[in-house]
């Protein structure tokens, strides 16, 4: 089995532009060659396929379902730090400098609703991690039994939860 995809429109062509929309909850997702995309604009393509305005018409078309992307004001919108205005940050899609996050927050937050379905991270971690913050949480828990072991006097349990930390920050 191919890792390719075909084009969904000309079904001949391999597919190398793929558009993942989020509508009511459901995923639709298109696959386009890249003749078949430069052609579309009903799904939300643009002619000249250039790659900015790719993402603006994504980013701005308007459905049933999905809230327009722009507040009361974003249009005056500007970082006070670095001078970024709304306008220029929608032209090349980069932030100034860490101002802009708390500038931009409602644009930002509707963005990343409206691309992702949420702004909440809901992927997978490195394992790694997950194993270091579970161990981690696991540590804090002992010390907190530790502590109330230590506030009731009861050190035979203060030195065994003591020895279980130990072990615990050895692993």
């Amino acid at each position: 089995m191919s890792a390719y995809s075909l084009c969904m429109v000309c079904n001949k062509a391999i597919a190398t532009v793929h558009v993942v929309r989020i509508i009511n909850g459901q995923i639709a997702k298109v696959d386009y060659c890249a003749d078949c995309a430069s052609q579309k604009t009903d799904s939300g393509l643009v002619k000249n396929n250039n790659q900015t305005d790719l993402i603006n018409s994504l980013f701005n078309t308007e459905s049933e379902a999905a809230e327009p992307v722009r507040s009361f004001k974003t249009h005056d919108l500007t970082c006070p730090r670095c001078g970024l205005t709304y306008s220029r940050f929608k032209d090349i899609w980069k932030l100034g400098c860490p101002d802009c996050y708390t500038t931009f927050k409602d644009t930002l937050r509707q963005l990343l609703r409206r691309m992702h379905g949420s702004t909440q991270h809901q992927g997978k971690s490195p394992s790694r991690i997950v194993d270091l913050v579970q161990r981690d949480k696991k540590i804090w828990e002992l010390r907190q039994q530790l502590q109330q072991a230590v506030s009731t006097e009861d050190y035979e349990q203060a030195a065994r939860l003591r020895d279980l930390i130990q072990q615990a920050e050895l692993n």
